[in-house]
């Protein structure tokens, strides 16, 4: 490695090393400079580096999407298939268990509104029958209060007159 004349003067110079000190760091700072420079890669290395590393990705992941994929695709493939077709009677036959219980529960329904519009029917006839008793208690206990009003009434007007009858017989 070289070092330039001029990087050695300024070390010397104006650093104020000793030659072989200032000859040690010019080698130094040549080498990481040379170093870097292998370590950047130009517009063409970086296009090869590119196409050279997205190739082997395209082949990898041809690889795969026909080895490990097309494995894969295949068992869900049968899974899908198979176990589609189960859930699919499976879902059928809950459909038909549906339908009858829908069938069922209309019955239901129409046997509970028919039974519901007897009790009805039975709870009319029963307080129509309630009112007439009632109404006819009623009417017993008017005749009997007016029969017992005429009947004080009496018993008060003959008190009175026996009243009267005593005073005149007595007071005279």
């Amino acid at each position: 490695m070289t070092v330039q004349v001029g990087t050695l003067d300024i070390l010397t110079e104006r650093a104020h090393f000793e030659p072989e000190v200032a000859r040690a760091i010019g080698d130094a700072i040549a080498m990481q400079v040379h170093h870097s420079k292998d370590d950047l890669l130009t517009k063409i290395e970086f296009d090869a580096f590119r196409k050279g590393e997205f190739d082997a990705f395209r082949k990898e992941f041809d690889g795969f999407r026909t080895g490990e994929f097309g494995a894969l695709r295949r068992e869900f493939d049968a899974f899908r298939t198979g176990e589609f077709d189960t859930l699919s009677k499976e879902f059928d036959s809950f459909r038909k268990e549906f339908d009858t219980l829908r069938k069922e529960f209309e019955a239901f329904r129409v046997e509970v509104r028919e039974e519901f519009a007897a009790v009805r029917a039975e709870f009319r006839q029963e307080f129509v029958i309630v009112r007439a008793e009632i109404r006819v208690a009623i009417a017993d206990a008017k005749t009997d209060m007016i029969r017992w009003m005429f009947t004080a009434m009496a018993a008060q007007t003959a008190l009175l007159v026996g009243i009267m009858y005593f005073m005149l017989q007595h007071v005279r």
